[in-house]
């Protein structure tokens, strides 16, 4: 693996493009997506580019589609209008992630054939993987792993109450735990350090305050009590309902790195 203080090549950024603009069209596609869902209903705010929406939703999502200059000027109008605004936003309260914005602000330079992708910060590069977290496919991404010295694996707390995109039956955060089980017994990544970034729990706190019942989606903790040991690591202005959520979530995955690590 290279050094984590190397830069990305030119080359390495140019072949980042494909995937820039595949992440352009999904985080517009989630949006629109998200409309049906959303509560009080939205719509867009000028009806007469429903067929640009439709665009979006069909003809860009063919497996050999090129992102011709129209995908660009379809995305650009959507994403100005307040209706996908509000829908965002909305959405965004569900735990869509934040980082749809990013990609959609990147429009209007991606279309541009000399766009060039910055991914370095204070002069020092990272190389990103991707991950698709679909079931089938882990076997397939997992083996680049093989020679790492480090993953950071971050977790969205709040989406306990939620579904993934690709299994209806799939509960979201059983799923980054599931993920973090199949990383943590891969023979490959046994000795690999890992950062365990438990994320949004201001958004976890949020949703216990708005009496979102965890126990409804991990009926186990129902009977959770907080470790003696960890007690004492209350803040003593936060909620105790809203501690006990963060300690039972940080539990579920020290617990699966205790059993895969003892195999």
């Amino acid at each position: 693996m290279a050094s984590l203080c190397d830069p990305f090549t030119q080359k390495e950024k140019i072949d980042k493009i494909p995937d820039i603009k595949r992440y352009i069209r999904d985080s517009l596609s989630k949006v629109l997506r998200a409309f049906d869902q959303s509560i009080p209903p939205v719509q867009l705010e000028h009806p007469e580019n429903h067929w640009r929406a439709t665009y979006i939703l069909t003809t860009a999502q063919a497996n050999n589609f090129d992102y011709p200059s129209e995908f660009y000027e379809h995305v650009a109008i959507l994403w100005a209008d307040a209706g996908v605004q509000l829908c965002l936003k909305q959405s965004m309260e569900q735990n869509y992630s934040d980082i749809v914005k990013y990609f959609l602000d990147l429009v209007n330079k991606v279309k541009y054939p000399t766009y060039i992708p910055s991914i370095t910060h204070h002069r020092v590069g990272f190389h990103l993987f991707e991950m698709d977290l679909r079931h089938d496919d882990r076997q397939e991404w997992i083996e680049y792993f093989r020679d790492v010295i480090g993953i950071i694996f971050v977790v969205d707390c709040s989406c306990f109450n939620l579904i993934t995109g690709e299994d209806r039956s799939q509960n979201r955060l059983q799923q980054s735990l599931d993920l973090f089980k199949t990383i943590r017994k891969n023979e490959w990544l046994r000795t690999t350090s890992i950062i365990l970034l438990l994320n949004k729990q201001d958004l976890l706190a949020k949703q216990i305050t708005n009496d979102v019942r965890l126990e409804d989606y991990f009926p186990e903790f129902h009977h959770y009590v907080v470790p003696r040991v960890k007690i004492d690591d209350f803040d003593i202005d936060e909620d105790p309902k809203i501690s006990r959520a963060k300690h039972f979530i940080h539990d579920q995955f020290l617990k699966v790195n205790m059993v895969t690590s003892a195999k």
